[in-house]
């Protein structure tokens, strides 16, 4: 290797680059460009061994046609002990692998393309929402098809295929977790006598084995899956306006430790019509009909791997009628609009909602700043129990320019009856605010704020919470940056982490439900000193609590990163360190600690 290594050295030094682009016969035509590195690298971990190597790397990106652009088209990249998903620093796990594409007969009546990419050893997330995410390390693959069918007179159809999967393992725990998918999609459309018309069918299929990195139990092996059926159709109506209908049936299936826990089988019909009879007036109505109402909430998260547990396979359905009406008033900067809504609803017994209300919308230059206003106001009766609530949502925003000084901040308010379950009213809050100043053309300064909170009103653990601050100021040579953020709340487990949920709580067993709470602080700097040096630094850290099934684990992170790189002439002097520390109480063994350190050299080349 460290022959090998003083090869590349001089190849970095007196390699030049050649021509743009290479003509292979008449054609064909390539371009090929990349980088060329080495360089020592070190790993020091307290549950592995330590590695020391002499590291040879680079990425290349060859590209190309035949006969022409639009006939044949192609991509290939592969890297070698690059890090893709952390290149700003030298990863802690050197990754390898290759992306590629194939695009045929583009502009014809049957385009189609083909991509594949293959990833060694790389770094990825296993996340918490709201914060600084878990780092994990694997493997993982990609293949996509697409293709079309576009011939006169006749429907065009665009069908693909794609499949991927990934293996990985979290720092910090023995949690391996592996997941697999496979899609395939059919699609159609059609004019005929004046109608529009659509059809569509989608197979999806997700295996997966779910860490419980956050819980003291054996891991969850997820199947689940389904396909689906829809068409539509469209006409113009009078009055500039136009109507359309469509149905849809979906199956939906998911095993959780190889006991089926859901199967539905969901149909929906929809219709609905808008006119347009004067310039500054809309109206319309819509139609919407599902005999499986829980299928229509929990489908998604069936589909994407999620290790749930219905409350109850129950018989559920719902219908709901809308008629609208929206007017503008451009002298006044304003809009108006009206709606009433009735919505019948079988789930947890027989349920029915009456609904009207209106929203006024205003948007005009205030005080030399810009003001954006929105107030609704609505009276919703459910039955039984001829229970009225007045629901009312608000939302202003604000900007505005002081002299250096920019002003910015939103906040809102809402509080309904719920649409999808309307034995529930849900309640919401958010802000936003920004305060920023240049003081000169490379001085600038700016500080952020954000917060949200939602929840269904009347059912207790529901809520969820975020909040999160940052600034940052800049010179010309010189930058520092910090955030805070917390947020708490309800998910489930999924392939890639955990995934809030609220309004689908109610229908949820307790078991399926994971509680999240925690906090993050971060800090970078990043300096320029002198022409062609850069050097940054960044630090985050993590702290959060998750409990399952009443079981708790404390979760901590800390992560560590500098890096240096020097242009001399077409050479990159780089340097940089890297240090993971990651742990759950859950697991039952000490905190992972891994670092990396890095000193070599890299040459970019456009070989032709």
């Amino acid at each position: 290797m460290n022959k090998l290594a003083v090869t590349l050295v001089s190849m970095l030094a007196l390699v030049l680059p050649a021509a743009a682009q290479l003509q292979v016969g008449d054609n064909l035509a390539l371009h090929l460009s990349g980088d060329l590195s080495t360089g020592y690298n070190g790993n020091y971990a307290n549950l592995s061994s330590s590695e020391h190597s002499m590291a040879v790397g680079g990425d290349a990106n060859l590209n190309g046609y035949y006969y022409s652009p639009s006939f044949l088209s192609f991509a290939l990249q592969p890297f070698y002990n690059q890090s893709r998903d952390n290149s700003n620093y030298q990863s802690i796990t050197n990754s390898s692998g290759f992306g590629s594409n194939v695009a045929l007969f583009g502009g014809s009546r049957f385009p189609g393309s083909i991509n594949y990419s293959k990833t060694y050893n790389s770094e990825g997330q296993y996340a918490i929402p709201g914060q600084a995410n878990v780092t994990t390390h694997g493997d993982s693959s990609a293949l996509g098809i697409n293709w079309g069918v576009s011939l006169p007179s006749l429907p065009t159809i665009n069908f693909g295929f794609s499949e991927g999967s990934n293996a990985y393992s979290v720092y910090g725990s023995s949690a391996q977790g592996t997941s697999h998918f496979d899609t395939f999609h059919v699609s159609t459309a059609y004019q005929l006598a004046g109608f529009s018309m659509n059809g569509n069918y989608q197979y999806v299929n997700v295996n997966g084995n779910n860490p419980q990195v956050f819980a003291d139990q054996s891991a969850q092996k997820t199947t689940s899956g389904g396909s689906s059926y829809s068409f539509g159709a469209g006409h113009k109506f009078p009055f500039n306006g136009a109507f359309s209908v469509n149905a849809s049936r979906s199956q939906s299936n998911g095993e959780l430790n190889g006991v089926s826990d859901y199967h539905g089988t969901v149909d929906q019909y929809g219709g609905s019509l808008s006119v347009n009879p004067i310039t500054s007036l809309n109206m319309g109505a819509n139609v919407y009909y599902t005999d499986n109402l829980e299928g229509t909430l929990l489908q998604g998260f069936v589909e994407s791997g999620a290790a749930i547990q219905p409350l109850t396979n129950m018989n559920s359905h719902s219908l709901g009628v809308t008629a609208f009406a929206n007017y503008l008033l451009p002298a006044l900067h304003m809009s108006l609009s009206g709606s009433t809504d009735y919505r019948s609803q079988y789930v947890f017994g027989n349920l029915e909602s009456t609904s009207s209300g209106g929203t006024a919308t205003y948007s005009n230059n205030l005080l030399k700043g810009y003001v954006s206003a929105v107030v609704s106001f609505s009276e919703t009766s459910v039955s039984p129990g001829n229970t009225t609530t007045a629901g009312l949502l608000t939302s202003l925003t604000y900007s505005k320019s002081l002299g250096r000084w920019n002003v910015a901040g939103s906040g809102s308010f809402s509080r309904n009856q719920e649409t999808a379950l309307i034995g529930y009213s849900s309640s919401s809050y958010g802000y936003s605010g920004s305060l920023n100043r240049n003081f000169s053309r490379n001085r600038h300064w700016g500080i952020s704020a954000s917060g949200a909170k939602s929840g269904l009103g009347n059912v207790s653990g529901t809520q969820s919470y975020s909040q999160s601050y940052s600034t940052v100021a800049s010179t010309k040579f010189y930058s520092v940056s910090g955030s805070y953020a917390t947020s708490s709340g309800n998910a489930i487990v999924t392939n890639s982490g955990l995934t809030a949920v609220t309004g689908v709580v109610p229908i949820l067993l307790p078991t399926s439900v994971t509680l999240y709470g925690g906090h993050s602080v971060s800090a970078g700097a990043g300096m320029s000193p002198i022409r062609g040096l850069t050097i940054a630094v960044s630090y985050s850290t993590a702290w959060s609590n998750t409990t399952s099934n009443a079981i708790s684990s404390k979760n901590t992170m800390n992560q560590f990163n500098v890096q240096e790189t020097y242009l001399l002439r077409k050479l990159y002097l780089r340097s940089g360190y890297s240090r993971l520390s990651q742990g759950f109480t859950a697991s039952g063994g000490p905190a992972s600690m891994v670092s990396s350190y890095y000193v070599g050299i890299s040459r970019w080349f456009n070989f032709f």
